[in-house]
């Protein structure tokens, strides 16, 4: 993954989360393992944020 991805990803992250949740994860130490999900989601051609609130994104092309 070149680094302006791993920028871009990282932020699509945290938008699709809300402040509370990122802080539960950091509280839990589960935001890197979280994080690595997501990423999996994003670039597998998955659905990703069915685990937020109901807020669904679809990965980026």
């Amino acid at each position: 993954m070149k680094p302006y991805e791993r920028d871009v990803t990282e932020a699509l992250f945290l938008e699709s989360h809300s402040k509370a949740e990122i802080v539960d994860m950091l509280r839990k130490h589960s935001y890197a393992n979280e994080l690595e999900i997501y990423k999996y989601k994003l670039y597998s051609g998955g659905a990703v944020g069915l685990d937020d609130g109901g807020k669904r994104m679809e990965a980026l092309p």
